[in-house]
Formats: C-alpha cells, sequence, structure tokens
C-alpha cells in the first residue's frame, strides 16, 4: 500500500492520523513511531494489536523485541516471515533498534518484502536514527509518524479519563490547573504523559474524593516551590510575620539560602513582567505564549504583581 494514500489536515497531529487509518484500515504494514511519547506510541502499538490480533493467541502472533540488544536484526526478519496463526495479521514491535546491528542493511531490504499478514513497527525516539539509508527504505515501503507532544485538548481528555479510572471525581478547573501546574508545556520540557499519570494518581490519591484545583496545586507542586509563591504573597503584602515564618520553611529544606533567593528573585522578575505586559495594555498570555511561562505561576504572581509598578518591582529586583 502506498504510503501517500492518505493525506492529514493541517490541523491532525500523526497521532490522530495513525488511530484514523487504523480505523478505516488504511495503515501501512512498515511503521516507525518516533517522537518523545513512549506512553503514547505504547498505546499505538496496543490499539493495533487489538485491531488485529485475537486475544487467544496473543502471546503467539504478537511478537515484541527489544532491538537495543540486538547485534544482528535476522530475528526480526524471521519474525515478520511466520504467518499468523489464527489472528488476520501478526504485529512485531522493535523498540529502540541498535543503530549499529551487523545486518541492518539486509533489514533495509526487507523492508519492501515485509508479509500484508505482518504489521511491523519500529519504536524509537529520534526519526533519523537508524541512518539515511534505512530511512529511504521505510518511506518507500511504508510511513513515519510524529508521536510527541500531544495538545491541550487532547492532554485534557487524557487527564478525565485517567482520573475517572482512579475512581474520583473532579471539579472542571482542576483539569486546567493540572495541566498548568504539570510543566507539560513549559520551555525545554521534559515532561511527557507518564509524568501526567503519575501525577493523576497523586491527585487522586490526595482528594478526598473529589479532586479541585487546590488538591492539585498541593499534590503537584514542589513543596518549596509553592512554599516561596506563599513567602512572595506574604512579603509583597507587608506581614513580616507570616514572611519570616514561611523564611523558616524555606530554610528547614535543606537547600542553600543562595538557591532559595535565586527562586525568590525569579519570581520578583516574573512579576516585573507581569506589571509591564499590564502597563503596556497587553494580555498577560503574551507571557505564556511567547516567553513560554509556565501559566499556572503567572496566574498565581499576578495577585502580589498588582500591589507594585514595575518601577517598584525593579527597585526590589
Amino acid at each position: 500500500m502506498s504510503a501517500n494514500n492518505y493525506r492529514k489536515s493541517s490541523s491532525q497531529s500523526d497521532f490522530q492520523l495513525v488511530q484514523e487509518e487504523l480505523k478505516k484500515g488504511t495503515l501501512p504494514n512498515v511503521i516507525l513511531l518516533y517522537g518523545t511519547e513512549e506512553y503514547l506510541m505504547r498505546w499505538v502499538t496496543e490499539q493495533i494489536a487489538d485491531r488485529y490480533v485475537q486475544e487467544a493467541v496473543r502471546m503467539l502472533d504478537f511478537t515484541e523485541i527489544e532491538g537495543y540488544r540486538l547485534s544482528s536484526a535476522a530475528g526480526i526478519m524471521e519474525a515478520c516471515e511466520m504467518l499468523p496463526m489464527m489472528s488476520e495479521k501478526r504485529v512485531v514491535r522493535v523498540t529502540d533498534l541498535n543503530p549499529k546491528c551487523d545486518d541492518l542493511d539486509l533489514l533495509s531490504d526487507f523492508l519492501s518484502r515485509v508479509p500484508d499478514t505482518t504489521i511491523l513497527i519500529f519504536s524509537q525516539e529520534e526519526k533519523g536514527r537508524l541512518g539515511k539509508g534505512f530511512g529511504q527504505a521505510l518511506a518507500k515501503a511504508g510511513k513515519a509518524y510524529d508521536i510527541s507532544r500531544v495538545d491541550r485538548r487532547t492532554l485534557g481528555g487524557f487527564i478525565r479519563k485517567y482520573l475517572k479510572q482512579e475512581g474520583v471525581a473532579f471539579e472542571p478547573d482542576a483539569v486546567d490547573t493540572l495541566i498548568e501546574v504539570s510543566g507539560y508545556y513549559d520551555k525545554d520540557s521534559g515532561r511527557t504523559l507518564s509524568n501526567i499519570r503519575a501525577d493523576v494518581a497523586k491527585v487522586a490519591a490526595h482528594s478526598s474524593g473529589t479532586v479541585t484545583a487546590e488538591d492539585v496545586s498541593e499534590a503537584v507542586m514542589p513543596n518549596e516551590e509553592r512554599d516561596v509563591f506563599a513567602f512572595t504573597d506574604a512579603l509583597t503584602a507587608g506581614d513580616k510575620a507570616r514572611a519570616m515564618r514561611m523564611l523558616k520553611v524555606l530554610l528547614s529544606y535543606g537547600g542553600s539560602e543562595f538557591n532559595i533567593l535565586g527562586m525568590i528573585c525569579s519570581q520578583f522578575e516574573i512579576m516585573m513582567l507581569i506589571r509591564e505586559t499590564a502597563e503596556l495594555g497587553r494580555p498577560i498570555s503574551v507571557l505564556t505564549k511567547q516567553l513560554k511561562f509556565n501559566e499556572y505561576r503567572v496566574r498565581l504572581l499576578s495577585r502580589p504583581a498588582a500591589r507594585y509598578s514595575s518601577d517598584q518591582l525593579k527597585e526590589i529586583s
């Protein structure tokens, strides 16, 4: 099947595309899943296996190969050439194939001859990890799908799904707060859906049955960072007694005074940018969209920032 038989819309992610092609039965039998979201790549693979492999013979017709352990690709080709026992197709998944295995050229040539009774899935973080020759062979035989960071709507659906699986209810703003606090969309963030899944479990365990935005903040945001916010808020409100109490709490974590000072200065710098943005009549969303500041942190600092002019904040910071 030609990889060009189906074109995605400009707003459609590769994750959505592979699901749609699977549903339509137009998925090529050689595919590469690449990107940062290993969680989604496993999910896609499970969907493909559920679609083509009979549960009764799953252990026979669904083969997972740890490619980074291989010195030869012969086992991959042998697995692909075996006929399915009772399933519509065999599914062979190869994770992180070793680019230095002895017969990678033979495997590249084999891609065009993978039987129609087999779906061969390569899964890895970098698209070009296996070299130019392999990439060209795969482009002719199948298709590559970029399974990277999901959009906000998909992330929200992911969080809601797993909150329900945890058996808890949730207030509408709790999901938005978790997205913001998680740091998933922060600049240079290494956070993935696996991290988000762990955050959901923590939030559910922390709640009393209905997850609130406060539950999210307390469960997900590091204590030290949350307490720096409280210290900054007390300081700007002129509440010296509360500020001193929070400073003692911060020092009790055992970090250096310079680290705490750096976090405080960073918050005052963000507050200064909030005030400058407001004084210019521009929306605060400029800071989150263009400068990639975390939306939840900007919102938390907006209240103390409103107590000062930008000039006063410059002097403080």
